[in-house]
């Protein structure tokens, strides 16, 4: 049998990276009627930033956390049939979501797990997502990863995705893959009453989750100082960008 020794990973220096990202990114949320025919679609868009952190030891252990802020306001609605749109609120609210995980990496197999919350200032509910990621290949080079759930909810909530990883010198680490996703935002309607009611929902264009491209970078021209990015091609993209500073490293 292979020892834990021998099959640990060689490359890869103990370091912590911080990050602090600003993000813009568009929510749509679709509602349908009872035999599945679209009766209106709400266009959101949001801005903020946030923090993220990652620390990887030489033996393999591996820990990471984000925290993010974001304003958000629905831009438009669209009505397939008429007055479905009429209970529609364009005030802007504030959207915060974070979330964690640990893993571990051998050479050639790795995975973590964590547990993400998003949720509206203001409003009591929540989502509570677990996070779960497996990889196979050479993880101090080229790796294939399946992900289940997510522990930076406010990027994008993704339910399922796979994709490969790539990772170089010079802190260099590129992953990029499809997923099945959905956005969180603010959902409005009327009670029967008259009342407004507003609660957190998973907007999707589809009846289900959407499905996207994504991308995330990082790369650091000097020991300490790097650059940091991800991006989701979809109906509704996301895009951030940021700068890092590593700890550690040599």
């Amino acid at each position: 049998l292979l020892s834990l020794d021998c099959a640990q990973v060689e490359r890869r220096p103990t370091r912590l990276t911080v990050a602090a990202e600003g993000q813009y990114g568009e929510a749509i949320n679709t509602d349908y009627g009872c035999d599945g025919e679209r009766l209106s679609a709400e266009h959101h868009r949001n801005v903020g930033g946030g923090l993220a952190a990652r620390y990887e030891m030489r033996d393999g252990f591996l820990a990471g956390a984000t925290v993010r802020a974001l304003h958000a306001v629905l831009t438009s609605v669209r009505e397939y049939e008429p007055g479905a749109g009429d209970d529609v609120d364009d005030s802007p609210y504030a959207l915060i979501g974070g979330g964690f995980f640990v893993g571990y990496d051998l050479k050639y197999f790795g995975g973590e797990a964590g547990v993400s919350f998003s949720g509206i200032i203001g409003l009591d509910d929540g989502i509570v997502m677990p996070y779960a990621q497996l990889r196979a290949g050479d993880l101090d080079r080229f790796w294939g990863e399946a992900t289940f759930g997510t522990y930076d909810p406010l990027s994008w909530l993704s339910i399922g995705s796979l994709g490969v990883g790539l990772r170089g010198d010079q802190g260099l680490r590129l992953r990029a893959g499809l997923t099945f996703y959905g956005k969180v935002m603010q959902n409005v309607s009327f009670e029967g009453d008259g009342s407004l009611s507003k609660n957190i929902t998973t907007g999707t264009n589809n009846d289900g989750f959407d499905f996207g491209t994504y991308a995330e970078a990082e790369y650091s021209p000097t020991s300490s100082f790097g650059l940091t990015g991800g991006v989701l091609l979809s109906e509704a993209p996301t895009l951030r960008l940021g700068i890092s500073y590593t700890f550690g490293g040599d």
